[in-house]
């Protein structure tokens, strides 16, 4: 098609085919290239995607904020209502909750009020 060399109209069978492995490539040949390979290639791809990896976990940790110390199941929290309407009628704080669980990211809480009644959302850490 498009960029390879034109073949003048001639018989394919009668080309040399370029697909096949040459003469001399015993299986003494194919055995140290694959070693090559195994030995020198994988280990600085896999040095590269350790490095790649921890300059990810490197920035998403100075960008991102994680809280190391998570409060333990069953603890009672309360909650800071994040709008108020008013400051005279309304308190400022919602609860107390109990935290149930964690989701699967641990980035989440699962409450749950007095009555056991799982809170419809989960909150952030």
């Amino acid at each position: 098609m498009f960029g390879q060399a034109s073949n003048l109209f001639q018989d394919y069978p009668q080309m040399p085919n370029h697909n096949q492995a040459p003469e001399d490539a015993t299986t003494k040949v194919i055995d140290t290239c694959l070693k090559n390979t195994k030995d020198v290639m994988i280990s600085v791809i896999h040095k590269r995607i350790k490095k790649s990896q921890l300059n990810d976990h490197d920035c998403f940790e100075k960008h991102q904020k994680t809280i190391q110390d998570k409060y333990p199941i069953n603890a009672k929290v309360m909650l800071l209502d994040p709008v108020r309407l008013t400051k005279l009628y309304h308190p400022r704080w919602l609860g107390p909750y109990f935290i149930k669980s964690y989701t699967r990211t641990d980035s989440y809480y699962t409450l749950a009020d007095s009555t056991v009644h799982l809170f419809p959302r989960d909150f952030v850490t």
